[in-house]
């Protein structure tokens, strides 16, 4: 058994072990989240992949040439990390200055036509 985060993963993992011969079965785990709220068909529930016990060996590999094939992960520094909500809040703060800014000015402006 492999747990898939959703349906569209389960589905290409299911594609990936039907090109090698593999048969699969998908179960959706209905009791997480908010599958009620969409009558157990929600694309988001992790949903688990078996396969048939005389294949399980077969399939570990395909899974072990998937993991192998797939590029070495790569963390982000702290600094690209903190320069997006950096650059939100300064020009979140910027523009919240230009319009106070703005509504001052006009209010100046109707107590002087006054």
């Amino acid at each position: 058994m492999c747990r898939a985060s959703g349906e569209i993963e389960a589905h290409l993992l299911s594609g990936r072990l039907g090109a090698c011969g593999i048969e699969t079965h998908h179960v959706a785990d209905r009791a997480a989240g908010e599958a009620w709220l969409h009558n157990g068909a929600s694309p988001w529930i992790p949903i688990a992949v078996w396969v048939r016990r005389h294949q399980l060996d077969d399939a570990r590999i395909v899974l072990a040439e998937i993991a192998f094939d797939q590029p070495a992960h790569e963390s982000r520094s702290t600094v690209s990390r903190w320069r997006a909500p950096m650059t939100w809040w300064t020009a979140a703060i910027a523009l919240g200055l230009i319009f106070t800014g703005i509504g001052f000015h006009r209010m100046a402006q109707y107590m002087d036509s006054l």
